[in-house]
């Protein structure tokens, strides 16, 4: 077994975030804005329109779930093809 493949096992995909959801329409640029995760801290009217899926412990939101799952595979699949290419490059 090469040792790159020995460091490839060891490394650890995770992504985290915030389970908040914040769509709403910009008036500058007149589009629909969607923020996930901790980019709703950045602007002040996506915090005031925040929303979270759950309540309590109960999935009542799909549609925001839906685009957290989706935030997150993207996330994952970048992280994944970006180490993969450091070590393709460097090792």
């Amino acid at each position: 077994m090469s040792p790159t493949s020995k460091r490839k096992k060891n490394l650890l995909f995770l992504v985290q975030f915030d389970n908040l959801v914040s769509k709403f329409r910009d008036r500058k640029i007149n589009k629909s804005v969607l923020f996930v995760g901790n980019d709703v801290y950045t602007d002040a009217t996506a915090k005031a329109s925040a929303k979270s899926p759950f309540d309590g412990n109960v999935v009542y939101n799909f549609e925001a779930m839906v685009c957290i799952y989706m935030i997150g595979l993207i996330y994952k699949i970048m992280i994944r093809l970006v180490l993969n290419m450091y070590y393709l490059y460097i090792l």
